[in-house]
């Protein structure tokens, strides 16, 4: 790293970014098949649930409607670019406020009284929507999931310090924890283990992990955690990302097993599969001083990396070796 590094930090003005994770407790109530990858199926339902919980149109049709600027519902699920934005102006819509963490892989099917676990992850304003996004998932969960539409009903709602709801009673308060992702100053070489399959393309064609390099990983990351703060935070992030994006070539990997893992979805809009496979493993990677690059990473572990992170793609783990 060269003498310019110091201006390449996230700077020590920027506030952060609101991030909390919310842990949603589930108890079947009919025989309940969560598929292998449940992913998908909890992002449709929700949104699903979300629309119908909010929308004043006849047909859902948001076109002309009076409330759109200010619905919960494309402000989360669809997010249309806001008018006068500088910044993604060739794109209708920017990164979504919320990332769905699915139960570990594997099909399970549910008996009445079992319960399961998923994760929402909410994103800066997102989180002042917490009572909606409650709803939702109630009615998403009373309306029946995957095949046979099996049915469940909400038992909890927890964050890292407290559980925030139980049906029945008041949601307790709580605000998102200001993220900024500091705190490894002089780290020298780190681990990533992709938890889930990552997505990245790279002049149009996906990335199967052979010849992958510290700048692949990184650039599209901090570009979704830029806009994410733009678009969702409560200022946006200053840097010169130029600089950075130079600086990362400069980091090595050392260690690398990655192999490719496929997953077929299905489509509503699209009316058919959609291939959604991606990277999974290990990578190790080192080079003189890390820490230029370690807020990025620490909040990407929150906004996962990649495409197709709503459904929860993208998921990962650092740890400084």
């Amino acid at each position: 790293m060269d003498g310019a590094q110091p201006m390449i930090h996230i700077p020590p003005t920027w506030p952060g970014l609101p991030l909390a994770r919310y842990r949603f407790t589930a108890q079947a109530t009919t025989p309940l098949h969560l598929p292998d990858y449940a992913g998908s199926m909890l992002r449709g339902a929700f949104g699903h649930a979300l629309r119908k919980a909010v929308c004043i149109m006849p047909k859902g049709d948001c076109t002309g409607c009076l409330l759109k600027t200010s619905c919960v519902y494309p402000y989360i699920f669809d997010t249309p670019l806001p008018e006068g934005s500088d910044r993604m102006r060739l794109y209708k819509t920017v990164p979504h406020p919320y990332v769905i963490e699915p139960p570990d892989p594997g099909a399970r099917s549910l008996r009445p009284g079992e319960t399961f676990d998923f994760h929402l992850v909410l994103i800066g304003k997102a989180n002042a929507h917490l009572p909606y996004v409650i709803h939702a998932v109630e009615q998403m969960l009373a309306g029946g999931l995957g095949k046979g539409d099996g049915r469940a009903r909400l038992v909890e709602v927890a964050d890292e310090e407290q559980v925030r709801y139980r049906p029945g009673e008041p949601l307790q308060p709580g605000q998102a924890p200001l993220r900024r992702g500091d705190g490894d100053a002089g780290a020298l070489q780190l681990g990533v283990t992709l938890r889930t399959p990552l997505r990245l393309k790279k002049e149009d064609h996906l990335l199967t992990g052979e010849h992958l390099t510290f700048r692949d990983v990184f650039v599209p990351l901090m570009r979704r955690i830029a806009m994410l703060a733009y678009f969702h935070g409560p200022a946006p992030i200053e840097v010169d990302f130029p600089a950075l994006a130079r600086a990362a070539e400069g980091v090595e990997v050392v260690h690398a097993h990655l192999g490719w893992k496929e997953w077929t979805r299905y489509s509503a809009r699209q009316k058919g599969t959609m291939q959604m496979g991606g990277m999974l493993g290990e990578v190790k990677f080192t080079a003189e001083d890390l820490t230029p690059f370690m807020p990025w990473l620490r909040l990407g572990i929150w906004c996962h990396a990649g495409k197709g992170t709503v459904f929860g793609l993208g998921g990962y783990r650092v740890s400084l070796l």
